[in-house]
């Protein structure tokens, strides 16, 4: 039996927690509008925003402080379990976005967990995934299970989005799970479909795939930042579309306390064609690496243990500008061809050729 239960968190594509930020002024103190849950900076269109994610499964708080009148909010349910033995997919978790006038208060933050997949003929049917909630505000329900395998109970559960139909032993075409207005859509029907998404229905008879989930689209640079309150280090970021069209990067602040994006350098970067480039935001090859200005920038390989054994870089940057490639501890270089050793270089410095010795 394949075990394909409904995810819980942000990092799961078919269910999420709970967040909420606000626009305001980021230079306040951190705990001056509202506080609880990870706090994450994230900047759209140059607005700076601060986030208060929640991911853990289960029951927490958002103290508000002050009166918000555009707290913006973004709930995401559990997602179902798949159905038993590779039958229907299950839905994602309901999703719900808005804007609400917020008093000071203290909300309750529900977040959901993914269901179970169907263990067996009997029970065939995927779990439900468990609602999210903020607060009364609003209320996303978990994702529907996937139909099983089996003679009965083979149709996809209803949810925030419906899970995909099961398999049957005999002929016919299981119904998918419908989805909440608003939440998701329906899954898809027919033989093991796919669970239903909170953009689109599921695909139907056979694919398994689900609809779309969480979708962002940005009319500009998009950014995510993570910094500490204290600016005693380096902060890092994400952002697409900033340095040129279609890229994206991973950067790091140039000074502590600095912001990475604006303030920060690429340290692995992806440009529009898909190269990939480290310590350098023009990479030209599919991968390439940029050294610094010593001998002992480059690529080295290295043991657990932590001892270098081997390097590939370049010598005298910008004179020379030789090649060295070899091992830097006191051991052999082997060549091999078709995963047979041909050649062996000792670290005294002796040459074998068809021969270990």
């Amino acid at each position: 039996m394949d075990r394909t239960d409904g995810g819980n968190g942000i990092m799961s594509v078919f269910a999420g927690p709970t967040l909420t930020w606000s626009q305001q002024e980021i230079q306040e103190d951190a705990g001056f509008f509202a506080s609880g849950g990870t706090v994450t900076e994230i900047t759209q269109n140059g607005v700076v925003y601060r986030v208060h994610s929640f991911i853990t499964v289960g029951v927490s708080t958002l103290t508000v402080n002050r009166q918000l009148n555009n707290l913006e909010y973004l709930v995401v349910a559990g997602g179902g379990g798949g159905g038993y033995n590779n039958a229907g997919g299950g839905g994602a978790g309901g999703l719900l976005y808005g804007v609400e006038s917020v008093n000071p208060n203290i909300i309750t933050i529900t977040v959901g967990a993914g269901g179970n997949t169907g263990t067996s003929n009997s029970s065939s049917r995927g779990r439900s995934g468990s609602n999210s909630s903020l607060g009364q505000i609003a209320v996303a329900i978990g994702g529907g299970g996937g139909g099983g395998l089996g003679y009965g109970n083979i149709a996809g559960g209803s949810g925030g989005s419906g899970g995909g139909g099961g398999n049957t032993y005999f002929g016919g075409s299981p119904t998918g799970g419908s989805g909440v207005l608003g939440q998701g859509f329906a899954g898809g029907s027919g033989k093991s479909s796919g669970g239903g998404g909170a953009t689109q229905t599921g695909n139907t008879n056979g694919s398994r795939r689900g609809g779309d989930g969480l979708l962002i689209n940005s009319a500009d640079i998009a950014t995510i930042k993570m910094k500490t309150t204290g600016g005693a280090v380096k902060n890092w970021g994400f952002a697409t579309t900033n340095l040129a069209a279609s890229d994206f990067g991973i950067y790091q602040s140039n000074s502590n306390g600095g912001d990475p994006i604006t303030a920060g350098s690429p340290k692995i970067y992806f440009n529009g064609s898909g190269n990939v480039g480290i310590g350098t935001s023009s990479p030209t090859k599919t991968l390439q690496i940029e050294s610094g200005t010593t001998a002992d920038d480059g690529l080295f390989l290295s043991h657990s243990s932590g001892t270098v054994y081997a390097k590939l870089s370049i010598n005298n940057p910008g004179t020379s500008n030789d090649t060295l490639f070899g091992a830097v501890s006191n051991n052999s270089v082997r060549f091999i061809t078709y995963n047979t050793e041909r050649m062996r270089i000792l670290s005294n410095g002796s040459v074998f050729i068809g021969t270990t010795s």
